[in-house]
């Protein structure tokens, strides 16, 4: 419904969305797999929930995932290493003293190494699991070098427990296993160079003087600190190189969903602008001139009253959707809606095409400006006061929609436009072709995920019943989208931007771009995931991102989001599906869902 050559308003059901630019998906996830229903949460192929689950978690997988191969490796280390002692003290002579002490210290190793091992199996690992297994590990090779002599090179070999534990994430960790090793090692050493303590090493000290030993003493300290700073910069190193890796995926991932973007938009353009197989023809009074959007149901004309000379689009039904009797339906089910909303942000219907119309019609207003997916191809971002004034003006569009009991069901940023006119721009609603008109012609949908991936509400994703505030939660996915420059949810599949959807939040809007903690909480109550924690309205939503801008939130909002995010936190997600909690009347809670995995 524009004059250059831009938007289709209704777009084609597919299996594969990846951008903004994503056509309206419809039910099936892909052929041969069934639709969802409101027992499934959502049909996710093997291949792709592995994918998910690795993706989802970003840098703390990754870290947690390195973490656990190491410990399993230094488990292994324990039981050789244990191995090797216990064979060689056949060719030692020792006492029974130095039998017992290095028969201990291997004991305690191993017996907590095994400890270790089923946990690592689970993935069960907490930093108390991690800190535990190092200082028994450091008290019983301290028992073992007691037998050799702590004179002797035998603490050397501590130098790689330090390293190891030192390269532990969780800074307590590291640092509780490094100050027990110096202090264990410190004080026996101290002791036996004052003969308090006797030294019954294989490599004893006896002809070494106080001196002598007190500064082997403070050397063998000396190298355990310099392994340990040296342990934590090479942690320090891997994370950041972690972190840097993880963000030039993010940007290559999002060149290319810009560049498949413009590649679509691309093609889309190619076909409008020029004559369409009804340019020159008569419907109704309306004469048609060039095709100026495509879609999956039907075309858009330019079209002039013959008898006042009005311009408007004219949009209407292909040849094979005209056949189709539920196409027909809720083809007419959108004038309908849309002239039930008389408000400057609804697009205005000047026309329904009669029964004996050659093809079923809508004339609507036409439009001359941009939608909000071609304004963001070439910002990337909105400035916050355009933001601003763009959430105000589409509140107002959906809570004159939702006054007359229409739920929208598809907002996008194609379904988004600024028009031009005479007093400035105007941000107008389109699109309702999808949408619902509370308790009646839910037969068409009953059932079925309805909507555009990327912007469905969680309820959407499930085939539930949808009520405003799926409207209001893709108004906060709109708004995250435009404040970012990427969208909150998104994926190389279907079922994966809908896994996302339902489970998962995207990285916190301060980490992306400069802006306040009291944004990132009016963004958390927009995208939560069940209803009832949402904005109560679309107009509620505008005002409290407005005030968070400028820095004013009241403690209400701020400590509902910070339930919300304590709950599911910015940036999270998986396999797992969140904790229950209280549902919203009529939909299930999240975790009662089943979640289907299908041969890859």
């Amino acid at each position: 419904m524009t004059t250059d050559g831009l938007p289709a308003r209704t777009s084609a059901p597919t299996s594969s969305a990846t951008t903004d630019d994503q056509p309206t998906w419809t039910g099936a996830l892909a052929d041969g797999t069934p639709e969802l229903t409101q027992r499934t949460a959502v049909a996710v192929p093997a291949a792709v929930a592995t994918r998910h689950g690795t993706a989802s978690g970003g840098l703390e997988d990754a870290m947690r995932a390195r973490e656990i191969a190491a410990l399993r490796g230094f488990i292994w280390l324990v039981l050789i290493l244990s191995g090797f002692v216990v064979a060689a003290l056949p060719l030692l002579a020792l006492d029974t003293v130095q039998i017992i002490s290095v028969l201990g210290g291997v004991a305690i190793c191993v017996a907590t190494a095994l400890w270790m091992r089923p946990r690592l199996r689970r993935g069960t690992i907490t930093p108390l699991h991690v800190g535990v297994l190092g200082i028994v590990c450091m008290l019983g090779g301290s028992m073992g070098i007691y037998t050799f002599g702590f004179f002797s090179p035998a603490p050397l070999a501590t130098c790689m427990g330090v390293f190891f534990f030192g390269l532990q994430r969780d800074r307590r960790v590291a640092i509780a296993t490094f100050t027990g090793t110096v202090a264990i090692h410190a004080t026996i050493m101290l002791l036996q160079s004052f003969d308090v303590l006797a030294d019954r090493g294989v490599l004893p000290a006896h002809d070494v003087s106080t001196r002598h030993q007190l500064v082997a003493t403070g050397l063998v300290q000396l190298v355990f600190c310099l392994t340990f700073m040296l342990a934590r910069a090479t942690n320090r190193a891997i994370v950041e190189s972690a972190r840097r890796l993880e963000q030039s995926t993010r940007d290559i991932a999002h060149r290319e969903a810009l560049l498949e973007e413009a590649r679509r938009e691309l093609e889309r353009v190619l076909e409008v602008g020029g004559p369409g197989r009804f340019t020159e023809q008569r419907l109704g009074r309306w004469q048609l001139g060039v095709l100026c959007g495509r879609g999956a149901m039907g075309d858009v004309y330019t079209a002039r009253a013959v008898d006042t000379g009005e311009r408007a689009a004219v949009k209407l039904l292909t040849r094979d959707s005209a056949r189709d009797p539920d196409t027909v339906r809720r083809f007419l089910r959108e004038a309908r809606i849309a002239g039930a909303v008389q408000v400057a942000n609804v697009v205005r219907v000047f026309e329904v095409g009669s029964d004996d119309a050659p093809v079923p019609y809508i004339a609507m207003e036409l439009l001359e400006g941009r939608d909000l997916a071609s304004i963001l191809r070439k910002q990337r971002r909105l400035a916050p006061e355009e933001l601003t004034a763009m959430l105000r003006e589409v509140a107002r569009g959906l809570d004159a929609a939702h006054a007359a009991g229409v739920v929208h069901r598809d907002l996008k940023p194609q379904n988004l436009f600024r028009a031009d006119g005479p007093d400035g721009a105007t941000w107008k609603i389109l699109d309702f072709g999808v949408s619902r008109l509370v308790d009646i012609d839910s037969s068409l949908t009953r059932g079925q995920a309805i909507g555009t991936p990327s912007y469905m509400s969680p309820e959407q994703a499930r085939g539930l019943d949808v009520d405003h505030r799926a409207d209001t939660f893709a108004l906060g996915t709109l708004a995250y989208r435009a404040l970012t420059g990427r969208p909150p949810f998104s994926g190389s599949e279907v079922p994966q931007i809908l896994f996302s959807v339902v489970y998962s939040m995207p990285p916190r809007p301060s980490e992306l771009v400069q802006v306040s903690g009291a944004v990132d909480d009016v963004l958390a109550i927009a995208l939560a995931k069940r209803p009832a924690d949402r904005f109560a309205s679309a107009g509620e939503l505008a005002d409290a991102f407005e005030r968070a801008l400028a820095g004013a939130i009241t403690p209400e909002l701020r400590d509902r989001a910070r339930a919300l995010t304590a709950a599911l936190p910015w940036g999270s997600g998986g396999i797992d599906p969140p904790r229950k909690a209280s549902a919203t009347p009529g939909t299930a809670p999240l975790d009662d869902l089943r979640t289907e995995t299908l041969p890859a």
